[in-house]
């Protein structure tokens, strides 16, 4: 157990794990009879708050023309994701 890589390698598995008990307690105590329309609009807020963040710690951040279409497809998939993972549950 002297390798640190290994209690490294331990730490998504358990985070996603909180994750998926805390979505399905979401879900199936106070959200089962509304629809997950308003737990995937929260999802979609809430990973725009690192952004003012980012741009307070680094204010030269510039994005390239190019990329912003490849940033809106990677958002959208990423949406869809979370779409299908709540309804899922």
């Amino acid at each position: 157990m002297n390798d640190p890589y290994f209690v490294v390698a331990l730490i998504p598995p358990l985070l996603f794990s909180i994750t998926n008990v805390i979505d399905d307690k979401l879900l199936g105590n106070s959200l089962r009879e509304a629809n997950i329309g308003a737990v995937f609009v929260m999802s979609g807020l809430l990973s725009l708050l690192p952004l003012p963040v980012i741009a307070w710690i680094e204010p030269d951040v510039c994005v390239a023309l190019i990329h912003i279409p490849l940033l809106v497809i990677t958002g959208i998939l990423n949406l869809g994701i979370v779409w299908f993972y709540l309804k899922a549950l």
